[in-house]
């Protein structure tokens, strides 16, 4: 930006951030995707414009239309917080699963706790294993990228982890029809024990 543009936005009175936000408005609303999700980013911060989460939402759903993935990521956040919408952790499942499928690592994180909660979705700790473990796959390429930020949430996704293994064992062990793995008696699985 020139110096000419950047003295005539400052007569109108715009900061830096309510240039950005008009900048991306325009690319916007002629379609660009990229600048869709930044001004949804705008709108749900309050960065150079009044916080309006239902603003951040329509232009999310307009870039998701599109396909990006961090927009159907961050209508997950939406929906699972409840910020401009009802809390609806259906919907939030749903953005979720559309962003993890995608190889969104935080979505894949999130839609793990959903399943390990079973909040929007069954509770399933074989799935919550699973995602976990794709997000601390996916977190683990962005700090070989050299995202040394993300060691704190490859590490947080790899104790999650661990935690749904653990506790679909646990599951395990009490499904009906299994006995032996039950059983705490010494001597399990003897016909003395059984008939016991």
């Amino acid at each position: 930006m020139d110096d000419s543009q950047n003295t005539s936005f400052e007569n109108l009175g715009l900061g830096p951030s309510d240039v950005a936000f008009q900048e991306a408005l325009r690319g916007a609303q002629e379609g660009a995707v990229h600048a869709q999700s930044n001004v949804a980013l705008f709108y749900a911060t309050g960065t150079g414009v009044q916080q309006d989460y239902s603003e951040a939402l329509k232009w999310w759903r307009r870039a998701g239309e599109q396909g990006d993935v961090e927009a159907e990521y961050q209508i997950g956040n939406l929906y699972s917080n409840g910020w401009g919408v009802p809390r609806d952790p259906y919907e939030a499942a749903k953005y979720f699963r559309i962003a993890a499928e995608k190889g969104h690592a935080s979505a894949q994180f999130n839609l793990g706790g959903q399943y390990g909660r079973g909040e929007g979705v069954p509770l399933d700790q074989d799935q919550a294993y699973f995602w976990f473990d794709r997000a601390a796959g996916g977190y683990q390429e962005r700090i070989d990228s050299g995202w040394d930020n993300f060691k704190k949430y490859r590490d947080d996704a790899i104790r999650q982890r661990r935690r749904a293994r653990i506790a679909g064992r646990r599951r395990r062990r009490r499904l009906p029809g299994n006995w032996r793995s039950s059983c705490t008696r010494p001597r399990c699985g003897s016909r003395r024990s059984r008939a016991w």
